[in-house]
């Protein structure tokens, strides 16, 4: 093909073999060049982006669906023209300045959007290639300088390619942990900002154009935007949190070494995710995981590996305690090190307890009409809200389990020990079965307290993948008496249950 331009975008993107890699290699290069007409990169990075995102939705057709067949010809094309090099080389090359026109920054959203699309249609080794390729061109530090860009969409689409690289790839076991535990930050921090940034955007007459991105459509009023904003925050608020989890959720789990050598470099990171962990249910998005997801996260930090039974012996706790129970005990010193640790774990486990749940539902009546909900919430999305909560409930009792074990080298006090008493007894008490299910309350609180997790890579969804959950947490039946009866051993141990206020009376469980 002689030329390459804006008339002809069908012709050039659906050529057949071996013409389609030519034509590909020639149109990358001119997208780089730095004159180039924005509409035309615009046009050309859309057509990629829309063909891509057809194609993964063709190889996927629902995850109830056979397996993900892997790239396309167009995809595997798009590969070894160098789309990877290309776009984020394009993401680059302009800075943003209201001297550029839109149409710049559309083609760089859709440029880097291309790329997600491209590793939803991989299979495990085609994704595992591109997440490579994706690394040498700096992809991470491409995506994280993006989460500082002026423009909400773009920085909503550097959250998501961070969440894609770490839960839809396996960014997880490639990065060192120094990297890991900079892109955990920045992904709390961006949880933690709140959408004030995003509806403001929707109201400026100079970047208001983002909504047609947003809301998929020119020409809306303003206060539709704006209306919607918050809700698009809170889902890429959602999506940082699974960014978190992906990096943490790895298939082998990451080392007891890995983990100490996150809270080492940035301890913080702890505040942080406790942070998440209590952010409030947003009436714009009342269905979120963020901070059950958060929760989660928090207990990926110090989780047991898969041989090991705290508390029980076994033939492979001699290696346990060669080789992982120092930097184990090392994690569990920096968390119990921070500022208010314990009354941290106590704020997560009362902001479940102490919400009024029937105020859930109203929260889910409204977010239509008063956010511009494209999907309603709808009765399952209820049932599910309850399954979050017991996952932030489990992961808290996880938590305070597994600092039983390490009180005396991480210097726990009695009077921190006896503080969490009462979330271990809360947990303990007894679950109607499904029997005894008699209300609509007693039935949610069935789910969230039976909610147990089996948490494996997200790629395993659509890749049709089997494999032993490498993170697991007991439900609360198991880990409730675990937690009250392992405080009870340690402060008996100590001498110092005749000093708990109340013990005596304790109801019966």
């Amino acid at each position: 093909m002689s030329n390459i331009t804006l008339s002809n975008i069908e012709s050039v993107l659906g050529a057949r073999e071996p013409q389609l890699s030519q034509n590909l290699t020639r149109l990358f290069a001119k997208l780089l060049e730095r004159n180039q007409d924005h509409t035309f990169a615009q046009n050309y990075m859309g057509a990629i982006r829309i063909g891509l995102r057809n194609e993964a939705r063709l190889s996927s057709e629902g995850h109830g669906g056979p397996a993900v067949r892997g790239f396309s010809e167009f995809g595997k094309a798009c590969f070894k023209a160098g789309i990877v090099k290309t776009m984020l080389e394009l993401a680059t090359l302009h800075v943003y300045t209201t001297a550029y026109p839109k149409e710049r920054y559309i083609a760089q959203y859709n440029g880097m959007d291309s790329l997600r699309e491209l590793m939803r249609t991989g299979n495990l080794a085609e994704r595992r290639v591109l997440l490579e390729e994706m690394l040498r061109h700096r992809a991470v530090d491409v995506f994280m300088d993006k989460l500082d860009h002026p423009l909400c969409i773009i920085r909503q689409l550097a959250v998501n390619m961070i969440r894609m690289l770490s839960t839809e790839a396996m960014l997880g076991e490639l990065i060192l942990a120094g990297t890991a535990v900079d892109v955990i930050v920045a992904m709390c921090k961006f949880a933690l900002e709140g959408p004030e940034n995003f509806i403001q955007e929707m109201r400026s007459p100079v970047v208001g154009w983002q909504s047609q991105m947003i809301l998929g459509s020119p020409g809306l009023p303003s206060s539709q935007a704006v209306a919607h904003a918050p809700r698009y925050y809170g889902m890429a608020q959602e999506s940082s949190m699974w960014a978190v989890h992906g990096l943490l959720c790895t298939s082998p789990p990451p080392t007891r070494k890995f983990c100490l050598e996150i809270l080492k470099k940035k301890p913080e990171v702890l505040d942080l995710l406790f942070d998440c962990a209590i952010l409030p249910r947003p009436p714009w998005y009342p269905e979120t995981q963020a901070d059950s997801i958060a929760c989660e996260a928090l207990a990926l930090l110090f989780q047991w590996p898969v041989h090991v039974i705290p508390g029980v012996s076994t033939p492979m706790d001699s290696a346990f305690k060669a080789h992982d129970w120092k930097a184990m005990s090392q994690c569990l010193t920096i968390l119990t090190s921070r500022e208010d640790w314990a009354d941290k774990i106590i704020e997560v486990w009362m902001k479940v307890e102490e919400e009024d749940t029937r105020g859930i539902k109203q929260l889910l009546d409204r977010v239509e009409t008063d956010y511009l909900v494209f999907e309603p919430p709808d009765s399952d999305t209820y049932h599910q809200i309850f399954e979050y909560r017991g996952t932030s409930r489990i992961a808290v009792l996880r938590l305070i389990a597994t600092l039983t074990h390490a009180a005396e080298s991480c210097g726990v006090t009695n009077a921190e020990l006896e503080s969490l008493l009462h979330i271990a007894y809360a947990a303990s008490r007894k679950i109607k079965s499904e029997e005894e299910l008699q209300t609509t309350a007693d039935e949610l609180t069935h789910i969230e307290r039976n909610m147990e997790i089996f948490s494996s890579p997200l790629y395993t969804v659509p890749l049709r993948i089997e494999m032993d959950a490498p993170a697991h947490i007991a439900d609360e039946s198991v880990l409730g008496p675990t937690a009250l009866a392992r405080l009870l051993v340690v402060l008996a141990q100590r001498k110092a249950l005749d000093t708990i206020q109340g013990l005596r009376g304790a109801k019966p469980l």
